[in-house]
């Protein structure tokens, strides 16, 4: 038997003698677990439990008032909700419930679907003569689903108040967040390309409140919403409950500009200080032709384009070999794996044939050992035996991303009372602010001494 479930059955006869003794509220059964859509059942069996004691205390026997809940016997009832169907089974096994299934063949577990159906085996030492020996559960009630919301709207409140209380000046970007929402047409999968079943299901979790929550890297500082993790293809559906168009502002080829910036103003280390120490390294090659090649070409919008009409590769596919095995790649050759090995050494000449400096750059930023950068190696995972931090210019990015995208341009537009949120290297913004969120925008880049990148401005569809 897994070790989840660890105590036998006290009594096989009475479910409701089996009672968890430190879970006194719903908030503690999810708060080991990151999906709880996963143990949603449990929540909603859990919660119609509750109600019914409400209606009559005497209904279940031996019950623990201190807690009331009691869906089975567990020391641990976190460790149940990371596996919904597990419980449903030893439910089975054990002749409490017979758990149905939906109409279209498959187990019921949201509140939006076909009801949640229960047969409930009734103790036998309760039973009368001539009495029923089961009872039906139909989970469907707006109770049910009000305690669900209760629950998503407590965890967000609490995510809320962590990120405030480390950058309390992003309480205006969180409220903007909070007066979105999206708006479909009435069959997505037609008319939006590219929509699937999950991508439904991310909308509808948007939707109901459930994909609500809101983080900050620790050390990086990029801020995370449930606008950062909406699929990109669902961005032209968002509206803003006050009525004000949106638009998002993208920086074109940001990570490429951040360090191609850098290369060429090494100076603009002063604003990620810990990384202070690899100034030699980026200084050496700042002046040359193909450093500065490189900085025209990300600040114009052309770095793309160049490697593309270079490769005959298409965007996205030249994307993920430039990030793969360029610029945030390992220093490993797949000796072992020829065709990746390969793929590496086509995709690293390719760069090198016209941005010759800043691909030295690159590779003396890798070889960085972690006693070079204590305070920097202090935040890394563990890599095992390696001695060299080969994500350096990924961690040099990160930081400058942060401070010049968030710390300072977003920061400005709030104070100046402009509507906006991040994502990541983007801004939603209201297009009633646009022209000002730009000012903002160049002006930064300009008092940093580089060239404000070029942008795209999209706005989403009516």
């Amino acid at each position: 038997m897994s070790r989840v479930f660890t105590t036998e059955l006290k009594d096989k006869d009475c479910l409701y003698s089996m009672v968890p003794k430190h879970i006194p509220t719903l908030e503690d059964i999810f708060e080991s677990t990151r999906d709880a859509d996963k143990g949603r059942v449990i929540l909603q069996y859990l919660f119609t439990v509750r109600q019914r004691m409400q209606e009559n205390p005497k209904k279940y026997p031996r019950i623990k008032r201190e807690t009331r809940w009691c869906p089975a016997a567990s020391e641990n009832l976190k460790g149940l909700v990371h596996d919904y169907k597990r419980i449903i089974q030893v439910l089975k096994d054990n002749g409490i419930i017979e758990y149905l299934e939906n109409e279209q063949g498959k187990a019921s577990y949201q509140e939006d679907e076909v009801p949640i159906q229960y047969r409930v085996i009734f103790p036998k030492h309760i039973l009368k003569a001539g009495a029923k020996k089961y009872r039906w559960e139909r989970i469907e009630t707006n109770s049910v689903i009000k305690s669900v919301g209760n629950y998503y709207s407590k965890r967000y409140d609490r995510h809320r108040k962590k990120v405030l209380k480390r950058t309390p000046w992003l309480a205006p970007s969180i409220d903007f967040i909070d007066e979105l929402y999206l708006e479909l047409p009435d069959n997505p999968f037609a008319e939006i390309e590219g929509y699937t079943e999950k991508t439904d299901k991310q909308a509808m979790d948007f939707i109901n409140g459930r994909a609500k929550f809101l983080a900050q890297d620790y050390y990086g500082g990029r801020f995370y919403s449930q606008i950062t993790s909406l699929p990109k293809i669902l961005r032209p559906y968002l509206r803003h409950s006050y009525g004000d168009r949106l638009a998002i502002l993208d920086i074109k080829a940001c990570q490429p500009y951040l360090l191609s910036a850098l290369f060429h103003k090494p100076r603009l280390l002063e604003l990620i200080p810990e990384f202070l120490d690899l100034y030699p390294r980026i200084a050496k090659h700042a002046n040359t032709a193909s450093t500065r090649l490189f900085y025209k070409h990300c600040s114009t919008g052309e770095f793309y384009q160049t490697l593309m009409d270079a490769s005959g590769m298409k965007k996205e596919e030249l994307k993920d070999k430039l990030f793969g095995h360029v610029f945030f790649a390992s220093l490993y050759k797949y000796l072992n794996k020829p065709e990746i090995g390969l793929e590496r050494w086509w995709s690293q000449r390719l760069f090198w044939s016209i941005y010759t400096d800043p691909f030295k750059t690159l590779l003396a930023l890798k070889h960085t050992k972690r006693a070079d950068i204590p305070k920097v190696d202090a935040f890394t995972l563990n890599e095992g035996r390696e001695y060299h931090l080969y994500n350096t210019p990924n961690l040099m990015a990160a930081r400058l991303e942060v401070e010049i995208v968030l710390n300072k341009i977003t920061q400005t537009c709030l104070k100046h009372g402009l509507k906006l949120t991040t994502i990541h290297d983007a801004w939603l913004i209201s297009e009633s602010d646009k022209l000002n969120v730009l000012d903002i925008y160049n002006s930064a880049f300009s008092e940093l001494g580089v060239n404000p990148p070029a942008y795209s401005m999209k706005y989403p569809k009516f």
